[in-house]
Parts: C-alpha cells; structure tokens; sequence
C-alpha cells in the first residue's frame, strides 16, 4: 500500500523466534510509544495489544506469535476509528459503501466491544467532514484496487483529530452477522441484507464465469 502511496502507519515486523529488546526495535523502526502489536494475520483483533509501557513488550510479542510467525509493530495512531466497506458486482464496478464511524469503550475496538451487543456506538454514516469522506472512499477504493480485491471487503481506517486518515487494514472476509459493519453500511445504501448476499453471490459466479 505504501508503495502506491496509501498512507500506512510506520512500522516493522518482528519474527516467531526473535527476540529484539523493545529499545532496540523503537530504535531502528523510529517509532516511539505507544506501539500496536499484532500478529500479521488473523482477524476480530485477536492477538492485538496495544504497548503503552515497555513492561507489555514481551507479552505482547508471544501473544501475537501465538497466531502468526510475524508480528506486526506499529505506530498507535490516535483518533477516530472508521471503515468503509466496498462492492463490486458483476460488472467488476467498485461502490464505496457509506462510511461508519466505531465508538467503542476505552477506545479499544476488540473482540468483546466487536461481538457483544450494546457494548459498542456506530455512527452511520460517519460525522466526517465533506472532504475527509471524500477522501476515505477513494483511498479505500485504491487499497481494494491495489491488492487486486474482488467482491465484498472493509477497509479500516485511523483518522487522526487533524484530520488525516491511515489504513490499517483490509478484511476481504468482512463479517454478516448482525452486529457486523458490511451489512450496516450497505443498509444505509438501501441494499438490504438479502440483496447485498445476492450481489455478493453474482460477483462470485462473474469472476468463475458461471451464467446467473
């Protein structure tokens, strides 16, 4: 993504099996805290700990290599959490869902505030200025566009009290249950549930080649 200028936030990547002092890895990365660990793949922020103090590093390192060989260290971009969901039918057009905006407790979207009911706010669509929704929606296009996305997918965002916006990722197995966020923005789109599944379902047999 960085290489086709997507704003990511600064990182690096530590290997199952090393053990960097946390000193050395702020040192050469250029990162400061605090730092988000994670592990490079995964999903719902399972193996997520954001490291405030350098008494967390170890942890969070074992945590995050407990579900893959690499660990992802980057920097805690603070701010406004925000997804935009995206479509492309049979036609392979892409449409930007309205974007919604994550309030949830402590700040810290994770696998409770994600699955429990109540326990998180969504905001949709998202009280974004104008130009920053504008923004987001092409950025997330560009994302989907760059790793050569098809069908349904959720691009993540941090979006920082000025007003920039990072990716943080791209879920390209976003969820359907009733509390997931691809079916709230496409509702919001007057796509309803049944719909958004059968668009799904259409761009799937376009790309085999398989008649409706």
């Amino acid at each position: 993504l960085a290489a086709v200028g997507i704003p990511v936030p600064k990182g690096t990547v530590v290997l199952r099996g090393t053990a960097p002092s946390l000193a050395r890895t702020l040192r050469t990365s250029k990162l400061t805290l605090p730092v988000v660990v994670k592990p490079a793949s995964q999903g719902s922020t399972i193996g997520v700990t954001i490291v405030r103090q350098p008494s967390q590093w170890k942890e969070a390192l074992r945590l995050a290599h407990q579900y893959d060989d690499e660990a992802m260290v980057e920097a805690f971009i603070p701010g406004h959490e925000v997804t935009v969901s995206l479509l492309s039918g049979a036609d392979e057009a892409v449409t930007g869902l309205p974007a919604v905006e994550i309030v949830a407790p402590d700040g810290f979207y994770d696998f409770s505030a994600k699955y429990e009911k109540g326990r998180t706010q969504y905001l949709c669509p998202a009280p974004l200025s104008a130009s920053v929704t504008r923004q987001i929606r092409q950025l997330a296009i560009k994302t989907y566009q760059a790793l050569g996305c098809n069908g349904a997918a959720r691009v993540d965002f941090r979006i920082t009290p000025k007003g920039k916006p990072y990716v943080l990722e791209i879920n390209t197995v976003p969820g359907m249950t009733e509390t997931s966020l691809l079916p709230m923005a496409a509702g919001k789109a007057g796509i309803s549930y049944d719909a958004l599944t059968e668009r799904i379902l259409q761009s799937a047999l376009a790309r085999a080649g398989v008649g409706s």
